[in-house]
């Protein structure tokens, strides 16, 4: 089967490394993999490195309509027998390119929250085959502003791979931001916007208990950090404060594994890749129950989903006080991230889709 990626993303984030996954398993099946991308953007270096065929184009004004000419043509001539978009933007051009081009089947996953805003929301999700959600939250969302395409949407939750070998390396923090090893280390994933602040907020009581803890901010630093400097300064917990900028994917087993908690304080999370990655490595997640979570973790058994703030701060607490169940919790995490949650089995339902699409 020959598949094109579309993608007008600029930067790199979960979607991109899930996506990069997806396309290794799917051509180790023997599929041909090919990416339409946004010019000048990171995410080109990125799968031309990796080895795939990569084509480009311009997301405005004239550059736009050359675009969609350029990927009718490729469409026609490279004879693509799916297309799969990851950006609900890219509809409306994938498909004029696709009028022209003959009606390639088209596949969108819905990654995120981001629904298409356009007045013609039939016409423009009319285009497509299928739609995957990436969790039923997800899925619910999308059906409240489009319950006409309820006949046509899929939930397929991302994986991960997973190591064969659970221990993580225990120096790595250590070695990484010259840690003593003793600290209780807390860790927050992702883009700045997350609410980080929130968690930075609770360090004055958790230091109440424990005056050495750690928050680790894993994730590219952008022009918010000195906001949570300033914020860290003023409570007096700026030495608790660590960035430890991105983290290559590669690195994340042992970045997660070796963290006491991983917490997040963002109540939008479509799925969380880091959750997953976090379980698969024995480590267990504080947060609150919404966004995909609660598809993820089950309460009090591999994680905690609390309804309010004063609730999550207790269990960050209780857990840190109490090793034994945070061991439990991990093995129970990692025991779940195996059976509902691996790159293959995510992989495998992708592969049933293309192929009841292609019938």
């Amino acid at each position: 089967m020959k598949i094109l990626m579309v993608n007008s993303s600029r930067n790199w984030g979960g979607t991109e490394e899930l996506l990069l996954s997806l396309s290794f398993e799917l051509k180790s099946k023997g599929h041909e993999v090919g990416f339409f991308l946004r010019k000048d953007s990171v995410t080109v270096r990125r799968f031309e490195e990796a080895g795939f065929p990569v084509w480009c184009g311009r997301r405005r004004g004239m550059g736009l309509v050359t675009s969609i000419l350029k990927l009718s043509s490729i469409l026609r001539a490279e004879r693509f027998d799916l297309i799969h978009i990851h950006r609900s933007h890219d509809i409306i051009p994938t498909a004029l390119a696709n009028s022209v081009a003959g009606l390639i089947p088209v596949v969108l996953t819905q990654h995120a929250w981001e629904f298409s805003k356009s007045s013609l929301q039939y016409l423009v999700y009319g285009t497509l085959k299928k739609i995957v959600a990436v969790s039923k939250a997800v899925e619910g969302k999308l059906l409240e502003t489009q319950p006409y395409i309820a006949d046509k949407t899929v939930v397929i939750h991302n994986g991960v791979h997973i190591k064969s070998r659970i221990n993580p390396d225990p120096d790595y923090w250590k070695r990484r931001l010259a840690l003593t090893g003793t600290e209780p280390l807390l860790g927050i994933v992702g883009y700045f916007h997350k609410n980080q602040q929130e968690l930075i907020g609770l360090l004055p009581r958790i230091r109440e208990s424990f005056p050495d803890v750690r928050l680790i901010l894993i994730g590219s630093v952008d022009e918010r950090k000195h906001i949570f400097e300033d914020q860290a300064a003023s409570l007096g917990v700026l030495d608790a404060l660590l960035f430890a900028g991105f983290i290559p994917h590669e690195e994340m087993h042992d970045a997660l594994g070796s963290l006491d908690l991983n917490i997040s304080m963002h109540r939008h999370e479509p799925f969380g890749l880091h959750v997953v990655e976090g379980m698969a490595a024995g480590t267990p997640l504080v947060a609150y129950r919404a966004g995909g979570f609660p598809e993820i973790v089950e309460h009090d058994r591999n994680g905690y989903l609390a309804e309010t703030q004063e609730e999550l701060l207790q269990a960050i607490l209780e857990l840190l006080w109490d090793r034994e169940k945070r061991e439990e919790m991990g093995q129970s995490g990692r025991e779940r991230a195996l059976k509902l949650f691996t790159l293959e089995r995510m992989v495998m339902d992708y592969e049933e889709l293309y192929r009841n699409l292609m019938k």
